[in-house]
């Protein structure tokens, strides 16, 4: 396995094994980029934002090429995207009472003071950015989740045996099509 090609080249196939391991390390990644965002602060953001497009990126050459080896098109991944981050909010609105009350209900007090036009938007942004311990584990809760379903589905497609249009058969073509 080469990771140059797992994870930069959105070209040719991979089976599910390396999906698997290229899908467990973008994960991991991602979670060290959501701590290290929280530990940098703002004042680092447009670095946070080049780790998080890097990773995206490589997201797109592993879970594309993975639908490549189905025979499909990774243009399905602009439904997978939506897929993700509908789930990603969904699991932050769970999550975020459960694991960090506090910063729930001083979102929803500063959500408030913004309807009743008693504080703009970019000032309910700066009081939010000056709490101290963001709810980092609800992101890191609700990306696990998105991923461990999208990324499930990916694991679940079947493999062409054969070439097909993206490239020739994986080494694992046989032994995936059993599973």
């Amino acid at each position: 396995m080469n990771p140059g090609f797992v994870f930069f080249s959105p070209a040719g196939r991979i089976d599910r094994k390396t999906f698997l391991f290229g899908a467990i390390a973008l994960f991991a990644a991602s979670v060290g980029s959501d701590f290290l965002s929280a530990s940098l602060g703002p004042s680092m953001v447009l670095l946070s934002i080049i780790i998080a497009a890097l990773i995206w990126w490589c997201a797109l050459a592993v879970y594309g090429k993975r639908l490549h080896d189905a025979g499909l098109s990774a243009w399905l991944l602009v439904a997978f995207a939506i897929l993700y981050w509908v789930v990603y909010f969904i699991g932050t609105s769970v999550f975020l009472p459960i694991i960090d009350p506090e910063f729930h209900a001083f979102q929803i007090e500063l959500q408030e003071q913004v309807q009743a036009g008693t504080m703009s938007f970019m000032e309910m942004m700066q009081r939010a950015s000056e709490v101290e311990g963001s709810p980092i584990l609800t992101s890191v809760a609700s990306n696990g989740v998105a991923t461990l379903i999208v990324g499930g589905i990916h694991f679940l497609l079947g493999s062409n045996t054969g070439a097909n249009k993206h490239g020739p058969a994986t080494s694992a073509d046989t032994a995936s099509s059993e599973l």
